[in-house]
């Protein structure tokens, strides 16, 4: 889905809706929200040895999918242009969504003291499309992708910067998202019902969307 609606028009209330619709998943017959410490998140990891090296692009679904969960495990990625965005989404999401025991990771050049475990442990992952793009691309070498295969709902910020030199870069994080989530092999996970939200406060670039 792509929305385009002034600045102002409470377009991040779009994205938290989307945020609250996953989450209801843990709302229990009795009413009551229960976020229980594992539950939406991956349970096993890629595996991390020396052979991590010789997995070939045809088996890469087989690396992502390696994921035993208990109960429903997804995930959602939100991707803004710029590190100060990511940040203040960061910092406004932890007030909303931490007393809840949801878990947001930054993902952007400022915070490298990450490690595969944080990735898999976080709820929303925030980030900046060149991060994103690298982690996905390279995570394999490092044993990082197990989250890929819980993505489950994709939120994309100031996504008219499409047309900008940047857009590539997005484009190609769309692209691989969706080829990886139409495979067979996925149609057990998340990924396979991933859903796209992408919001602007304008679009001239229409076509290229």
């Amino acid at each position: 889905m792509v929305i385009s609606a002034p600045t102002g028009s409470g377009k991040t209330v779009l994205f938290e809706l989307c945020i609250l619709r996953l989450l209801s998943k843990s709302i229990s017959s009795e009413g009551r929200f229960i976020h229980v410490k594992g539950s939406l998140k991956t349970v096993s990891n890629f595996p991390q040895d020396s052979s991590t090296e010789n997995y070939s692009h045809s088996n890469l679904y087989e690396c992502i999918g390696l994921c035993s969960r208990k109960g429903k495990a997804c995930r959602q990625i939100y991707i803004a242009p710029s590190k100060a965005l990511v940040q203040e989404k960061v910092r406004d999401w932890n007030q909303k969504f931490g007393p809840w025991g949801i878990y947001c990771l930054e993902l952007t050049g400022d915070n490298e003291s990450y490690t595969p475990r944080n990735i898999n442990e976080a709820d929303i992952i925030l980030t900046t499309p060149e991060k994103f793009d690298a982690v996905s691309r390279y995570g394999i070498e490092s044993g990082g992708l197990s989250f890929f295969s819980d993505i489950a709902l994709l939120l994309i910020d100031e996504v008219h910067l499409l047309n900008d030199p940047r857009g590539a870069v997005l484009e190609a994080i769309v692209s691989r998202i969706k080829i990886v989530s139409g495979n067979p092999k996925m149609k057990l996970n998340p990924l396979a019902q991933v859903r796209f939200l992408a919001l602007s406060a304008t679009i001239p670039n229409i076509e290229d969307l």
